[in-house]
């Protein structure tokens, strides 16, 4: 082998992958963030992002996909996402973010939206005759403390409306990205709320 051939073995133009596996959570952009730093930019001909989850927080997918794609923007590389067994939920937003989407016949993809829910234990404890109790600094905090706290009593009507409504915005948040992403290259048909929110092979 010759000095040249070594030159263009040593030096070719890499394709990074990037893999997010499971709960899109804090510590999942964390391992994104640290892959983008081992990623060099100077001998990457692109990067390949490959999902395989069932969503998770709103938040943290877009902080994901902010990543991912000043990273591709600031090193002028084209971004491929592949869907692996699933890319449901938010993970579709991670998806639907590459200039070119790649889905194998078994893949589950789609589903965007959010859920929320809750669970009490109130006749648990009074049946062995618990209690819990929470001193607040303000009166507002006891509404938050009903979505996080199984302690707490069933949510009213109203509670309910309140955390009905987040729901229903975060969900049409996630859906204007997905369009944002796809534009014209979903279909009529494809693109509709109806649409994006089913489950697709």
């Amino acid at each position: 082998m010759n000095f040249g051939s070594i030159q263009k073995l040593l030096f070719k133009p890499l394709v990074p992958l990037i893999k997010i596996n499971g709960m899109i959570d804090s510590a999942q952009t964390t391992l994104v963030q640290k892959s983008l730093e081992q990623v060099n930019p100077k001998r990457s001909k692109a990067l390949v992002v490959v999902v395989n989850s069932h969503g998770g927080s709103p938040t943290q997918t877009e902080l994901i996909i902010e990543k991912i794609q000043s990273f591709c923007h600031e090193h002028h590389l084209k971004l491929y996402t592949f869907a692996e067994h699933s890319a449901t939920s938010t993970s579709y937003n991670i998806l639907a973010s590459g200039d070119k989407v790649f889905v194998d016949t078994t893949s589950l993809v789609g589903s965007v939206g959010v859920a929320s829910q809750w669970m009490g234990v109130n006749k648990f404890l009074e049946r062995y005759k618990l209690n819990s109790d929470t001193d607040l600094s303000t009166p507002m905090m006891t509404f938050s403390l009903k979505k996080g706290s199984p302690f707490k009593d069933q949510l009213t009507d109203s509670d309910r409306q309140v955390f009905s409504d987040i729901v229903k915005d975060m969900d049409e948040h996630l859906l204007k990205e997905v369009e944002k992403f796809r534009g014209k290259k979903l279909t009529k048909e494809a693109g509709t709320k109806e649409a994006l929110q089913q489950i697709w092979t």
